[in-house]
């Protein structure tokens, strides 16, 4: 129901004082404009007093509205259309008795009646209403650009997400060169690599930690140029590249060495070649 939609006029990025100036301005434009209740006939001293006064009196109106409104809004969290109409009919009663007060005492032939009270509620009314439908449409629009331009940025946001996900998984992935074509295997998964002449052994580790291999054509350089950007790949032997995050442990010595990949005591040899790179290559992922 329209009458349940948020009001968002008194949120705290809307200015009170623009509201109670765009109050003025119309006041004053519609009272130079057409000049009524008789004033046209008034002296033009009369209306220099009288049409900045009406306005004054209506941007004073607007910046109390607002203060009292924000006020309840401290407990009461949102401002519905509902709540935007009783309020501007209450407020609508002591409004016109002030500008009926201030019209009496500066014409001083203005009666001081119920018959010019009515007649001032009426019109005071019909022009802030007129006032209020145009701040209704205002406040909606803006409040809609405002969340459209919220949901725009929250979708960037997301395609940024999607797009850094991706990169990250595709990371994941790593492309081996093979004699003939590319292998593709999960990063994580690769635990080392054996070379058999002109084959190599790719030993993967499954979801269960079993390990399988896959043989394929092809050779240790190619792959090890293909691995030099991921750091846990490590050529230990002139036959072997291994994951070092597989690893458990190391035994042995510079001349003997051997790294242990899994419970089963299953163990890559590390040549003496190798053996300083890779105590530098340990520390520098340790220092990460």
């Amino acid at each position: 129901m329209i009458l349940n939609n948020v009001y968002t006029k008194y949120n705290k990025e809307n200015a009170s004082w623009k509201n109670g100036l765009s109050h003025a301005v119309v006041v004053l434009i519609i009272f130079l404009l057409f000049q009524p209740f008789g004033f046209r006939d008034k002296d033009l001293e009369l209306k220099i007093l009288l049409f900045p006064g009406f306005s004054l009196i209506a941007f004073s109106y607007s910046i109390c509205r607002f203060y009292v409104i924000r006020k309840m809004l401290q407990s009461k969290k949102t401002w519905t259309l509902k709540n935007e109409i009783v309020s501007h009919i209450a407020g609508m009663f002591p409004l016109v008795f002030i500008i009926h007060i201030y019209s009496y005492w500066i014409t001083g032939d203005m009666p001081f009646n119920i018959h010019w009270y009515s007649t001032l509620f009426y019109y005071t009314t019909s022009l802030i209403t007129v006032a209020g439908i145009i701040e209704y449409l205002h406040y909606s629009n803006k409040s809609a650009g405002i969340q459209i331009g919220d949901l725009s940025s929250r979708i960037q946001r997301y395609s940024q997400q999607i797009a850094m996900a991706q990169k990250e998984k595709e990371q994941d992935i790593l492309t081996l060169s093979l004699e003939k074509g590319q292998l593709t295997v999960n990063r994580e998964k690769l635990v080392f690599i054996e070379s058999k002449g002109n084959y190599l052994d790719f030993h993967l580790c499954k979801s269960d930690g079993v390990t399988t291999k896959l043989t394929k054509r092809g050779r240790l350089h190619q792959v090890e140029t293909d691995l030099e950007n991921y750091i846990e790949f490590f050529r230990c032997h002139r036959a072997f590249i291994v994951n070092l995050k597989k690893a458990k442990q190391m035994k042995g010595n510079s001349k003997n060495a051997g790294l242990i990949l899994d419970d089963e005591l299953q163990e890559i040899p590390v040549s003496r070649r190798y053996f300083k790179t890779l105590t530098l290559k340990l520390e520098k992922m340790t220092t990460l």
